[in-house]
């Protein structure tokens, strides 16, 4: 009775094992790869900021995909799958616009599992230029003044300008249209702009 029990119990082991080894058999193991996209604008991931003017390229890679697409902007197939195009200038189509942005979205596929993946481009507008400086400069004998004469001497005038488009001497006669740098004299005492011992003279000049 003892061994009966025990070549029952080693044949219900022997027909579990040969059952498993069965089963594995016939059951093969698999490990699905993991589709994977990436695509950056000027190396930058996600979205980019430009300035309105500047160019930017574009690159993409994947992984274990085997058919890759640029679903946006415009659903360019069969493009490989890894790369890099531009310049995309102002000029492209491409370009985005201060009110619209550009997004390129890769979409990538193995045939069974799909992944995608978007960069957005956006401009900003270019700072406004500094504000124009006009300068003025105008000497009587070499000195900005007050200057001081001997009654019965001769005195000349120079007179400078920069980023001006129109000057005008306003003072004393109200001569326009003068040149933006230049000189005159002598100013003689039979000149009408001959100061008196009461009443000097101011030359005043206007720029703009």
């Amino acid at each position: 009775m003892r061994n009966l029990f025990l070549s029952h119990k080693f044949t219900r082991f022997g027909a579990i094992y040969l059952m498993a080894a069965v089963f594995m058999a016939g059951t093969p193991i698999s490990v699905k790869a993991a589709v994977a996209a990436d695509i950056t604008a000027n190396g930058q991931e996600d979205n980019l900021t430009i300035n309105d003017g500047d160019s930017f390229t574009y690159a993409w890679s994947s992984t274990d995909a085997t058919v890759c697409q640029l679903t946006s902007p415009s659903g360019a197939t069969g493009i490989t799958i890894s790369g890099s195009d531009g310049p995309i200038a102002p000029s492209h189509p491409w370009y985005p616009t201060l009110s619209t942005p550009t997004t390129l979205t890769l979409n990538c596929t193995d045939g069974t599992v799909s992944s995608s993946d978007s960069v957005t481009i956006s401009l900003v507008a270019p700072p406004p230029p500094p504000p124009t400086v006009v300068t003025v400069d105008i000497k009587a004998n070499g000195s900005d003044g007050p200057v001081t004469i001997t009654a019965g001497d001769s005195w000349n005038y120079t007179w400078t300008s920069s980023n001006a488009t129109v000057c005008q001497l306003s003072s004393p006669s109200g001569v326009s249209g003068i040149s933006f740098l230049g000189s005159d004299g002598p100013i003689a005492p039979t000149h009408p702009w001959y100061p008196s011992t009461s009443t000097p003279t101011t030359l005043s000049l206007d720029c703009t």
